[in-house]
């Protein structure tokens, strides 16, 4: 019994212990942005900041993969970028700066690439032989950050402009959006008329794509929309009428 409740115990701990912050907040593992943008004039890599906000040492494991890749840890396949440091301890309160850089510059110029920055915090552990080593539960945190490789040839187009550029067209039971622009966009909050469309993994809508999405109306009179911009937060509503 003893031990159980020492299991209980741990895994309440570390449970807490590595929730994931953004900028703001007083306890958790820390990010400097909830995106990254890497543009292709940073001939020297970017920079990104990860902080320690807990009382718990971890491993702090950091890589770049394609995004295709995050959902299955198993799939990762290379990237054409490094991370430096790629393992390092990550002790209490600290600040640990890490470098991107790409190595191979032969991304398409004529639109965003999008990759996935994982960062895996691995809890330290207890003596080997002690009491708490033998009960405990180790749990690793795990965070996908998208980052988006933005060529230097690319008009420059604000959040707001693309989500002014995107094109809605109602199809029977299902809402066809389409991406006219060379840049990911990711899509908010969609609203038919009052009634909010599911989106699903089909948020995200990459440069000149189109995708059908369900409405939950028939014959909407109206559209509003929203999109996350490079910051993480959502723009002001766009609203198009449908009549």
């Amino acid at each position: 019994m003893r031990a159980l409740v020492s299991v209980v115990m741990i895994f309440f701990f570390l449970s807490m212990a590595t929730q994931a912050a953004v900028p703001g907040d007083s306890a958790g593992i820390a990010l400097e942005s909830t995106r990254i943008i890497y543009p292709g004039s940073a001939k020297n890599g970017i920079t990104f900041t990860v902080t320690n906000r807990t009382g718990q040492t971890y491993l702090l494991q950091s890589r770049v993969v394609p995004w295709e890749s995050v959902p299955g840890e198993s799939s990762y396949a290379a990237a054409p970028f490094i991370v430096v440091p790629p393992l390092a301890r990550f002790a209490p309160d600290d600040a640990l700066t890490l470098r991107i850089r790409l190595t191979k510059p032969d991304l398409p110029t004529d639109r965003e690439s999008v990759f996935g920055l994982s960062l895996k915090a691995i809890p330290s552990q207890s003596a080997p032989g002690s009491e708490l080593e033998a009960a405990k539960m180790v749990l690793a945190l795990q965070n996908n950050l998208k980052l988006f490789y933005r060529p230097t040839e690319l008009v420059e187009m604000k959040a707001e402009a693309r989500a002014q550029a995107l094109q809605f067209t109602p199809h029977g039971t299902e809402l066809r959006v389409h991406n006219p622009t060379p840049y990911y966009v990711t899509l908010g909050e969609v609203k038919a008329d009052s009634q909010t469309v599911v989106l699903g993994e089909q948020r995200m809508l990459a440069p000149f794509s189109t995708v059908d999405l369900n409405l939950p109306v028939t014959r909407p009179k109206s559209l509003s929309w929203q999109i996350i911009d490079d910051g993480g937060r959502s723009t002001l509503r766009q609203s198009q009428s449908l009549h």
